[in-house]
């Protein structure tokens, strides 16, 4: 599970304070991971931004000989929200819950927007990509734009759809 918490708690940490938490480590077994329990949090930066995240995966056999397990995410939420507590965009990819929009897609939830407007995979840094051009500012953006290139690199030799470009 380090190899799928890790990077995720390296990349959070840039911009924010909490605890990455997942709830199983049993293979074959259903668990969530969130941050901060996913209840809002303050992102850094003047523009008072919030994040929230979460999702759903499993461990599966990785079929590599270098490697037993690997985590396959199942489901995500993550969503950016204004200083006014206004959502800005919600990321949303809920194959189950939803079986006539399965693909990933987003809300645009300022503009009241019901509609699913298709968008790939989106990770959790994607949503971080974005919180800068909103006004969040890492506390150490150098840092914070090279664990953002590892861990593109990371993910897509793993990947098995939604390739990131690198």
């Amino acid at each position: 599970m380090g190899a799928y918490r890790k990077p995720i708690q390296n990349v959070l940490s840039c911009f924010a304070t909490g605890r990455l938490s997942v709830s199983n480590y049993d293979a074959s077994q259903p668990g969530i991971l969130t941050f901060n329990g996913g209840k809002p949090t303050r992102l850094k930066g003047p523009a008072h931004l919030s994040f929230t995240c979460a999702q759903n995966y499993i461990i599966i056999p990785s079929g590599h000989p270098d490697r037993k397990w690997k985590v396959h995410t199942t489901k995500y939420i993550y969503r950016l929200i204004a200083a006014d507590s206004t959502g800005i965009v919600d990321y949303h990819w809920h194959p189950d819950n939803t079986v006539d929009k399965a693909f990933p897609h987003l809300h645009a939830s300022q503009y009241e927007c019901k509609l699913h407007h298709p968008t790939g995979r989106v990770l959790i840094e994607d949503l971080l990509v974005l919180a800068v051009e909103c006004g969040a500012i890492a506390s150490d953006d150098d840092k914070w734009q090279r664990i953002l290139k590892k861990n593109l690199k990371d993910f897509a030799k793993g990947a098995t759809w939604g390739i990131p470009n690198l």
